[in-house]
């Protein structure tokens, strides 16, 4: 009867202990809510996302019919378009998301998911020159997706501005322009590194995707990650500030 007892009191204590412990991170979540929720009504935070589905849609044509005019390869076209296309999705999809539901906090995931398209698309718009008029457009659409992101307590959108000469938002090093091939130290694949010289940084790698960064002086930046750039014999070496990985490139 004791043990019986016994079992009981542990069975108990254990419950209290896990209702302890998750209790401050789900306290947390109900705090963000009701504070945001006080802040913002949900026919300010309907404007804002009427006014970047709009927006998007816009941008979007017009950035397909950009680049279809250009004399740009079949890979590289499917692949600017594709960054544009999954982001005005995602867009779409916190549409549906926060019209389904009363409660406007609840699509925070699907703003989340707005803010990692929208960074692929920024880091294109910052690495490449188009025309002034999609780069106007992507400036005012950014201010829309910051303030998106600022009303559900999200990290905004870095950049400027758009490449009104050219490309790049940086300054690289003359030792650093050019194209550099390396090796992905996770998997081993290959990687070429394209740089020039207002710092505008193409990565390609060996399944044919690439994704885009800038560099300015010796820091490299690409999807908020930091590495510092040096000089090596006929190359030169990257090293992120935060876990210290380095890969060298080869001319």
């Amino acid at each position: 009867m004791k043990s019986k007892k016994l079992n009981i009191f542990v069975l108990a204590f254990f419950c209290l202990g896990l209702i302890t412990v998750a209790l401050p991170v789900f306290s947390f979540a109900q705090d963000d809510e009701a504070v945001y929720s006080r802040r913002y009504s949900r026919r300010d935070v309907g404007t804002i996302i009427t006014s970047l589905e709009q927006s998007s849609d816009t941008f979007r044509r017009d950035f397909n019919s950009y680049v279809n005019e250009r004399s740009v390869s079949r890979n590289d076209r499917s692949r600017l378009t594709r960054i544009v296309d999954n982001f005005e999705q995602a867009v779409d999809g916190l549409r549906r998301a926060f019209d389904s539901n009363d409660n406007w906090w609840r699509s925070r995931r699907n703003v989340q998911s707005v803010m990692d398209e929208a960074r692929q698309v920024n880091n294109m718009m910052n690495s490449l020159s188009f025309a002034r008029r999609l780069e106007r457009q992507w400036n005012q659409m950014r201010r829309d997706i910051n303030r998106l992101a600022e009303t559900y307590n999200l990290p905004q959108l870095g950049g400027g501005g758009g490449n009104n000469n050219g490309g790049g938002n940086g300054n690289a090093p003359s030792w650093a322009v050019g194209t550099f091939y390396g090796r992905n130290p996770q998997t081993g694949g290959a990687i070429a590194l394209n740089i020039n010289s207002r710092g505008s940084v193409t990565i390609t790698f060996d399944n044919g995707s690439s994704e885009y960064a800038t560099i300015n002086g010796d820091r490299l930046t690409h999807n908020g990650i930091v590495s510092r750039v040096t000089r090596i014999n006929n190359g030169i070496r990257t090293t992120r500030v935060d876990n210290g990985e380095r890969i060298d490139y080869r001319r």
